[in-house]
């Protein structure tokens, strides 16, 4: 959940056979120690942010790890101290949708 007057922004890339996406916030930094144990069910970081379970990451990894997928905290995309990132790649047939033609 992201605090009012703060940006995210999402970027996607095609390299070494993944869909690269990298979703970034500017809003609190995640501390080391959170990032250790972010995907854990819930697990909450924004304290100060009174609703949320801690199950909105934890769900993420197990639907990306089911397609073979692969979830991560990035704290190279981290800058000046404050901020977040995700970065999650899957392979490109488990990245687009199925097609369902109707009858």
């Amino acid at each position: 959940r992201q605090p009012l007057n703060q940006q995210v922004s999402v970027t996607v890339q095609n390299k070494d056979d993944m869909i690269w996406v990298t979703v970034r916030g500017d809003g609190d930094k995640i501390s080391p120690e959170d990032r250790s144990r972010i995907f854990e069910p819930y697990t909450r970081t924004a304290r100060h942010v009174p609703v949320g379970h801690g199950v909105g990451l934890a769900l993420a990894k197990a639907v990306i790890e089911m397609h073979d997928g692969k979830i991560s905290v990035d704290p190279g995309n981290v800058r000046d101290g404050s901020g977040w990132a995700f970065v999650f790649a899957l392979k490109p047939e488990d990245a687009m949708p199925m097609r369902m033609d109707a009858e």
